[in-house]
């Protein structure tokens, strides 16, 4: 009887473990061309909240960035090259968080924020490293988006 009573154990045990799934999804390969992420009017009409969200959520910031991303950047003689940045090969960015009303500066580098109606342009320029970015915002119907980047950097 008590060996009855050890298999009914572990036969509930065995049956009540759950088999956990590895999921890994590669930011832009898997997600379709027409994702469309639902978020609050509030993310277009503030630009500090949509800011906010492109920065913590890579899904979003991923649905806003227009592919392919037309950038410049410097060749091996410095001279500014376009560039085509396909979905597949962009890499999600981390800017800064903070009040888009001021100017931020950190241990080697800052980052400057210049508020327009419908275009912003984030700039991050480095302290004594070369580094100089400017990452170009606009609203495209209705919605801000990622437009372009242009980098200085040497």
């Amino acid at each position: 009887m008590r060996n009855v009573f050890y298999i009914l154990i572990l036969l509930v045990i065995f049956l009540s473990c759950k088999k956990e799934k590895n999921i890994s999804i590669e930011i832009g390969k898997n997600l379709p061309s027409n994702t469309e992420v639902k978020v609050s009017k509030q993310v277009d009409n503030d630009f500090n909240v949509f800011f906010k969200l492109f920065n913590q959520d890579s899904i979003f910031q991923m649905s806003r960035v227009d592919f392919p991303l037309k950038i410049k950047t410097l060749d091996g003689e410095y001279e500014l090259i376009n560039q085509i940045v396909k979905k597949e090969e962009y890499r999600i960015t981390e800017f800064l968080i903070g009040n888009t009303q001021t100017n931020h500066e950190y241990d080697n580098f800052k980052q400057d924020i210049v508020l327009g109606e419908e275009e912003v342009i984030v700039s991050w320029v480095g302290i004594d490293n070369g580094i100089a970015v400017e990452f170009m915002f606009k609203k495209n119907n209705g919605k801000w988006m990622l437009i372009t980047y242009v980098d200085h950097s040497t």
